[in-house]
C-alpha cells in the first residue's frame, strides 16, 4: 500500500492518518508521496493499492480516496457527533476497527473492538477532527479563568515540524517524516492505554463486583489485588459516588488510602482523610503518611489503614451534618423574617 496526501504545509488531520495507514499496512516513508499535481493524483485514483488523503476535493471510498475539503462535504463520524470529520477522522471511520484488531493480535479476544473503535475516536481523533475544522474546545469561553495559558497540543507539536518555507518541499517532507513518527507513537501509547484498560477490566470484574458487593455497609473498600485497578469500574458499579475511600495493600507492608475524586479530570475529592496529625493520635507510628492536601495516604497495617478511614468518614459526615444544620438554620430564619416583613402589607391585601 502506497499514501498520496498534500504538499506544502502539513496539519495533523494528514499525518496522524498517515501514521494510522503505515501502522495498518506497513507503509514506508519511501512510499508516502506529497503533492498538488493533479495528474499525479489522477494516477493514484486509478490505482488500487494508493489511498489518497486531504487532497484532490473527493471523498470515495471504493477509489481509496479521502479528502473532506469540497464545500457539500459535512460527515460526521456518528449520529452522536456534530463536528464534521477531518482527514483523520475518515481514516478512522473507515479503517479504524482495522487497525484496533492489529494493535490488539492475539489479544483480540479478550476486548470488544468496538468498544475500544468507539472510545478512540472520542478521546484522540475527535479532538484533531475539530482542530483542522476550526472548531474550539470550549463551547462558551466567556467568564472562564485560567491558570495557566500555555498548553501545547498534538496540533501545535505537528505543526512545528514545518520548515520556515513551505515551498523547500524537500525540507517539508523531512518534517512530515518526523511528525508522522511522532503521531505513530502517540497512537501507540494512547492505544496502549485504552486498550490495557479494557483488558484489565474484563479481566478482574468478577473479583472485584464481589469485593463491591462485600463492602456495601463500609462506604469503603479494601482492594487486596494489584492487578485491580478499582477506577475503571466506579462509572459502571458506583455512579452516585457512595464508596468515598479505597485502601489498596503496596508490597507486605503500606496499606495505601486513596479518595474518591469529585470529577475524573480534577483533583477535588468527595471525602477528605483526615489530617496527619489527627490519624498520628489515632494509630500512632503505624500511620506512614497522609498528604498535607489529604488525597491519599498510607499506614503500616490493615487495621490502622481502617481507622483512619473510618475516622475519616465520622468527620466528613459530621462536617456535612453541621453545614447542613447551619445552613438550613438560616434559610429558616430568612424565610420568618421575610413573612414577619410582609405580615402588614399581606393583611392591608386581603383586608
Amino acid at each position: 500500500m502506497k499514501i498520496v496526501t498534500h504538499s506544502g504545509r502539513f496539519h495533523t488531520d494528514e499525518v496522524y492518518a498517515s501514521a494510522l495507514l503505515s501502522y495498518l499496512y506497513s507503509i514506508k516513508d519511501e512510499d508516502i508521496t506529497r503533492t498538488r499535481d493533479q495528474k499525479v493524483i489522477d494516477e493514484a485514483e486509478e490505482d488500487e493499492q494508493t489511498i489518497i488523503i486531504d487532497v484532490g476535493r473527493k471523498y470515495d471510498p471504493s477509489k481509496l480516496f479521502y479528502d473532506h475539503h469540497q464545500a457539500e462535504f459535512n460527515d460526521s463520524f456518528s449520529d452522536d457527533y456534530d463536528i464534521p470529520l477531518s482527514s483523520c477522522g475518515l481514516i478512522w471511520k473507515h479503517y479504524g476497527q482495522e487497525i484496533v484488531k492489529a494493535f490488539l493480535a492475539e489479544d483480540v479476544e479478550l476486548v470488544d473492538v468496538d468498544t475500544v473503535y468507539q472510545e478512540f475516536y472520542r478521546k484522540m481523533v475527535l479532538s484533531i477532527d475539530a482542530n483542522d475544522n476550526g472548531i474550539k474546545q470550549l463551547k462558551n469561553p466567556q467568564g472562564v479563568q485560567y491558570n495557566f495559558h500555555y498548553n501545547p497540543t498534538l496540533t501545535e507539536m505537528v505543526s512545528l515540524f514545518n520548515s520556515g518555507s513551505c515551498r523547500d518541499e524537500k525540507t517539508q517532507m523531512e518534517g512530515f517524516l518526523k511528525a508522522k513518527a511522532l503521531c505513530l507513537q502517540m497512537f501507540r501509547n494512547k492505544m496502549g492505554s485504552i486498550v490495557k484498560k479494557h483488558i484489565e477490566y474484563n479481566t478482574n470484574v468478577d473479583e472485584f463486583r464481589q469485593i463491591f458487593n462485600e463492602s456495601q455497609e463500609l462506604e469503603y473498600m479494601y482492594i487486596n489485588n494489584d492487578d485491580i485497578n478499582y477506577v475503571i469500574y466506579l462509572r459502571d458499579f458506583d455512579s452516585q459516588k457512595q464508596f468515598k475511600f479505597f485502601i489498596s495493600m503496596r508490597g507486605a507492608k503500606d496499606f495505601r488510602i486513596y479518595t474518591r475524586r469529585k470529577h475524573s479530570t480534577g483533583f477535588e475529592t468527595v471525602a477528605p482523610i483526615i489530617s496527619e496529625e489527627k490519624a498520628r493520635e489515632l494509630v500512632g507510628d503505624d500511620l506512614i503518611f497522609v498528604h498535607k492536601a489529604c488525597f491519599t495516604g498510607g499506614c503500616k497495617s490493615l487495621e490502622s489503614a481502617r481507622k483512619v478511614v473510618e475516622a475519616s468518614l465520622r468527620e466528613f459526615y459530621q462536617s456535612n451534618k453541621n453545614g447542613f444544620n447551619y445552613s438550613t438554620l438560616l434559610t429558616f430564619a430568612g424565610i420568618c423574617g421575610a413573612v414577619a416583613l410582609s405580615y402588614p402589607i399581606l393583611r392591608r391585601l386581603i383586608g
